[in-house]
């Protein structure tokens, strides 16, 4: 509850931040803190609180330093124990995470206002015989940007003076590019050189006819409604382009597997052109044992969507060696920094012998699978390690190891199947483990189908990926 600032060089927090790593003071001494404090005032607090252990963390993105995260155990806690610590670490990904994401929202905000602002025309000429003023003021709401506009121009033939201001819909980035363009466009049912339709209006006899006045606003409306129709058709475009490029990076329909029955689905988010990260694979290895994967690569856009292609393609080729599962996740971890992949991953690999069915998993910080068999349902107890492309483990990933009985259905899922908004992650499951029942199939294409239409329906924020394995009786 109080402040204690250590700042001297010495300082585990800023040793923790030059090292990207953690340092873990197991014993607080009175020599060691009168070293480190900024005054006797700090010192004098320090004592007071009666630290035994100090442990610093720091919050690291992409390699960069953004902070640390430091931590204080007194006499009456106790020391840190090593499952304190890895808490701890845990915490600073997560806070690490936000954190970032704070300084590129930042950074967008001045980014995008810096472009509309350039887009904008500069300040109006003088005119004779006018007094012009204009004002622009973005919107306070982070880094969203419009399409407002103004314009004032001279026009030397006549000396008169045009005037412009419009509003163009949206509210993005792509707003304010157009906003640029379509000053530089008067009334012309044309975008980028198409031509999309047209505007026709008919008056009849009680109206009277037409008037130069209404044939101007007619052609307004015109630009305003080809406008639309042109970015409908752009995010229709990008939509199925970037869901084309996602499926593309997925893995082929599994193939037949003797003494399994397996069935996959993947639904990308509707929301727009928005694609994600999640991924599955069924993969046969030589001597007739099944490698299963499932993961969510963290992100959803393009980027997210082609870092799982990877390392969907990684995975594939070390499993030549045919590791089990904790070690797949271990040796990804130790090449996650020389592979490049610059986002962070949940992942969970298995590998079942159809035969014996004996089963082997491993979590790399990724949702427990779900075992479906004789009208029950179970999360099995899967420890998750930590993500891929977090701060190593202090030890090797844990595996879990059981049998799949015949006729019992294994369910390896993304978070999209379970969590949203509007519900938590602990009511998601549930709502899982008791659709799973009502299905009360051993059928997988059946099961997949049963949950889909179950949870996932409606608008989804995120993709879901659904792989589901069946043991033949």
């Amino acid at each position: 509850e109080r402040q204690l600032p250590l700042r001297r060089p010495g300082h585990p927090g800023a040793r923790a931040m030059e090292q990207g790593r953690t340092v873990w003071i197991r014993e607080v001494t009175d020599r060691w803190l009168a070293e480190i404090a900024s005054d006797e005032r700090h010192l004098q607090l320090a004592r007071e609180l009666e630290l035994v252990n100090i442990v610093c963390v720091p919050l690291m993105a992409e390699g960069r330093a953004l902070g640390v995260l430091t931590l204080g155990a007194d006499r009456r806690r106790g020391p840190f124990t090593p499952a304190d610590v890895e808490v701890a670490e845990q915490l600073a990904l997560q806070v690490s995470q936000v954190v970032d994401k704070a300084q590129r929202f930042e950074l967008e905000t001045r980014t995008s206002h810096t472009l509309q602002a350039n887009l904008l025309p500069p300040a109006p000429p003088p005119v004779p015989g006018l007094a012009v003023a204009v004002r622009y003021v973005a919107a306070s709401q982070g880094a969203d940007v419009g399409g407002d506009f103004y314009d004032v121009v001279p026009l030397p033939a006549d000396g008169g003076v045009a005037l412009a201001v419009g509003d163009v819909v949206g509210h993005d980035i792509t707003a304010a590019a157009v906003m640029g363009q379509l000053r530089s466009v008067h009334r012309v049912l044309l975008a980028d050189g198409r031509v999309l339709g047209v505007l026709s209006l008919g008056s009849d006899r009680r109206r009277g006819a037409f008037t130069p006045a209404d044939v101007e606003v007619a052609e307004q409306l015109a630009l305003q409604v080809s406008q639309v129709v042109d970015k409908a058709q752009r995010l229709e475009l990008e939509t199925r382009t970037s869901h084309t490029l996602q499926a593309n990076l997925l893995p082929p329909a599994p193939p037949p597997v003797p003494g399994l029955a397996v069935a996959v689905r993947y639904l990308p988010a509707s929301r727009g052109a928005e694609v994600g990260g999640d991924f599955y694979d069924v993969v046969p290895l030589p001597g007739g044992q099944v490698a299963l994967a499932v993961g969510d690569v963290v992100g959803h856009d393009i980027r997210a969507a082609a870092v799982m292609g990877q390392l969907r393609s990684v995975y594939r080729a070390l499993l030549a060696d045919r590791p089990p599962p904790s070690a797949l996740i271990d040796r990804l971890q130790a090449g996650w920094s020389l592979l490049g992949l610059q986002l962070m991953a949940t992942a969970l690999f298995a590998v079942l012998d159809p035969g014996s069915g004996r089963l082997r998993i491993a979590s790399a910080g990724h949702l427990a699978p779900l075992l479906v068999a004789g009208g029950t349902a179970e999360l099995l107890d899967v420890r998750p390690s930590r993500m891929l492309g977090a701060p190593a483990a202090p030890g090797p990933a844990v595996e879990w190891a059981g049998v799949l009985a015949p006729g019992a259905t294994l369910l390896l899922y993304t978070d999209g199947l379970v969590e949203s908004r509007e519900s938590d992650l602990d009511r998601g499951l549930a709502a899982l483990r008791e659709a799973a029942v009502r299905a009360d199939t051993t059928d997988p294409d059946e099961l997949c189908d049963r949950l889909l239409a179950e949870l996932a329906g409606g608008v989804r924020a995120d993709d879901v990926a659904l792989l589901a394995i069946t043991r033949c009786p």
